[in-house]
């Protein structure tokens, strides 16, 4: 590896300020192993705004994950560093479009992953693509409750992974497991599921007989936050060892300890916007607290380690492949200019909390194309992660709506109730690609408005085409029919050619900015009020 991505550990614990200082706190307790877990992660290529650092990138990562395999206590007592990912790493962004994920998968294998699970969107190409990536990745699958079709092996997948120590004593057991977003798009592509519960309930008790010294139980999951909660409360009564559960889906910060005291639930943003760090403690250094052994690095921190060259060239390189794919021309036309200073924030942390300034210009963009009352575009199809200075171009918008069609809106007219639980159920939940954001006015409209008036709204085709996040559902229940009828009458409103790229091109002229919150997951009550 590269002398550049080396970190001089004791001249980071002389500044309690530097990135590493966390890191260096935890190896110096010798842990038995040391678990380093990312999550939905669409880029390998690094951003920054106004020269500050907003995506780390893979490159940092690498470093960073160096720091610690090249740590002197970790050398010394060759203790076992194992890389974890808990899924979505194929897709979807602007590079797998034209790759498949294949610059995801050679990323990985660069920075020395160990073990992932499988996430909603890693099925986004199909089976056959998901088996052409992982036959070139070194790094091995586990999930206890998605099996390949009963006639046909497409995967190498494990139920569950013993860990060994340095001197080859099993410590550790490693089980990933999806939730119902990725058992629904496992089948959809012939793979077998089962439910969470009852696959891993038959695999702790694989654990247990064949390995009863185990201590530790490490979940690899990707479920939303619900599932993970009810999932953790369940295992710490079926497991009676210590319990970590690294989380992924909801692409939110969480660590939540559980009633018991051997269990922790921890999930990360998206994109190493967070690292989670675990050092699994000796057992005799189980009289500690569990909070101890846990460390979360933002991608501050993570943005301090120096990139580490190979892998930069090897991202640059992929970069370049891509410019050979796409219209240069096009890619760099300016949509609107906007005053110096202004920063877009199109990351998935603000925007899946509540209405971001980006996410409002793109709203009112919409309504301005469509003449509508009001604008939904839920938050899950902002896919680029990423902030942007004053100047928006189309290649932001490339990278951000990756999951945009030809025909991407549908109008429609909705009452005031049915608008008012869209806005009731996408907001019950942080964290969540259901989060809607709005157009301006949204909210005098609905004041102004009788609970039966109709109105004319705007939304995403894809809200209602694939019901993914129940938007269609509560339409169906609304008008006391059937989740199909609902798309089939809807499928005769979608706009034709009315693609994200054009619209918001021809619409951001007349579009003024917007820096308001106006709407968020803490607020709703107060404009929902009857």
């Amino acid at each position: 590896m590269h002398d550049k991505s080396k970190v001089d550990k004791n001249m980071l614990k002389s500044n309690e300020f530097t990135d590493a200082r966390k890191i260096s706190k935890l190896l110096d307790k010798n842990p038995e192993g040391v678990l380093i877990h990312i999550t939905d992660t669409y880029f390998i290529e690094e951003s920054s705004v106004n020269g500050i650092v907003d995506l780390p990138g893979f490159a940092r990562l690498y470093s960073m994950v160096d720091s610690i395999r090249s740590d002197p206590i970790v050398e010394k007592n060759k203790t076992p560093v194992l890389v974890l990912h808990g899924g979505d790493f194929l897709y979807p962004s602007l590079m797998s479009l034209y790759f498949q994920g294949r610059q995801m998968v050679d990323a990985m294998n660069m920075c020395g992953f160990n073990y992932c699970t499988l996430g909603n969107h890693d099925f986004d190409g199909g089976a056959e693509v998901l088996k052409a990536r992982m036959s070139e990745a070194l790094f091995g699958i586990t999930c206890a409750n998605i099996k390949n079709p009963e006639k046909e092996k497409i995967l190498e997948i494990s139920d569950h992974i013993i860990c060994k120590n340095s001197h080859s004593k099993p410590f550790a057991a490693i089980a990933g497991v999806a939730g119902k977003a990725t058992l629904r798009k496992a089948k959809q592509n012939g793979f077998a599921t089962a439910p969470a519960r009852i696959s891993l309930r038959k695999t702790i008790s694989k654990i247990k007989k064949s390995h009863p010294e185990i201590n530790y139980l490490i979940i690899l999951s990707h479920m939303s936050n619900k599932e993970d909660i009810s999932l953790e409360r369940w295992l710490a009564k079926n497991w009676d060892g210590y319990l970590y559960l690294l989380g992924g889906h909801d692409h939110n910060e969480v660590l939540r300890f559980g009633k018991s005291p051997k269990s922790v639930l921890v999930k990360g943003q998206s994109n190493c916007r967070t690292v989670q760090i675990i050092g699994v403690p000796r057992k005799t250094d189980l009289k500690t607290r569990f909070a101890e052994h846990i460390v979360v690095m933002n991608s501050a921190e993570l943005s301090k380690f120096h990139p580490e060259a190979k892998m930069q060239e090897k991202t640059r390189q992929w970069e370049s492949e891509l410019e050979r794919h796409i219209d240069k021309q096009e890619s760099k036309k300016v949509i609107k200019q906007f005053k110096t200073g202004t920063v877009l924030d199109a990351t998935e942390l603000q925007l899946r909390k509540g209405s971001t300034n980006f996410g409002n210009f793109i709203a009112d963009c919409i309504s301005d194309f469509t003449n509508s009352d009001i604008v939904f575009i839920n938050s899950g199809h902002f896919r680029g992660d990423r902030k942007i200075g004053n100047t928006l171009k189309m290649s932001d918008l490339h990278q951000i709506f990756v999951l945009d069609k030809k025909d991407t809106l549908v109008k429609t007219t909705m009452t005031k109730k049915e608008c008012t639980e869209f806005l009731r159920y996408s907001y019950s939940e942080e964290g969540r690609g259901k989060i809607l954001q709005v157009s301006k006015n949204t909210f005098k409209v609905l004041q102004e408005s009788k609970p039966k008036d109709r109105l004319s709204v705007t939304m995403l085709w894809d809200m209602i085409r694939t019901n993914d996040d129940g938007f269609t559902a509560i339409l169906a229940q609304s008008r006391g029919t059937t989740v199909e009828n609902i798309t089939s009458e809807l499928e005769k409103h979608v706009i034709p050619n009315s693609s994200l790229f054009n619209l918001v091109e021809k619409s951001a002229k007349h579009v003024e900015y917007d820096p308001s919150m106006r709407i968020s997951v803490g607020n709703i009550t107060m404009f929902l009020k009857d």
